[in-house]
């Protein structure tokens, strides 16, 4: 198995432009196509960085997203336990 590793690190500095490597993410995003693998792990982590309510729908487009990206393989712990934490997620935007 080959390809990039997108890790938690990389996808938040891609999103914040605040991030001091946000210019080398975006730089990074130009450069490599894919093939990407995560892990279900990782995207909840992602979800969880960016729980206030301001970020959360993004949290969930990239999620979502990523999911869709015929290019990236998400590694999984489980689909039903992925399933219903990010379900939970959504549900409780009262949450940061």
């Amino acid at each position: 198995m080959s390809g990039i590793f997108l890790d938690t690190g990389y996808l938040i500095a891609l999103v914040n432009k605040k991030d001091n490597l946000h210019d080398i993410a975006v730089e990074a995003s130009n450069k490599f196509h894919g093939p990407f693998f995560t892990t279900q792990l990782i995207l909840i982590e992602l979800a969880n960085s960016l729980c206030l309510p301001p970020q959360r729908q993004l949290a969930i487009n990239i999620i979502e997203k990523t999911k869709e990206d015929p290019l990236t393989t998400i590694l999984s712990l489980s689909s039903d336990r992925f399933e219903k934490a990010l379900s939970l997620y959504k549900k409780r935007s009262d949450k940061s």
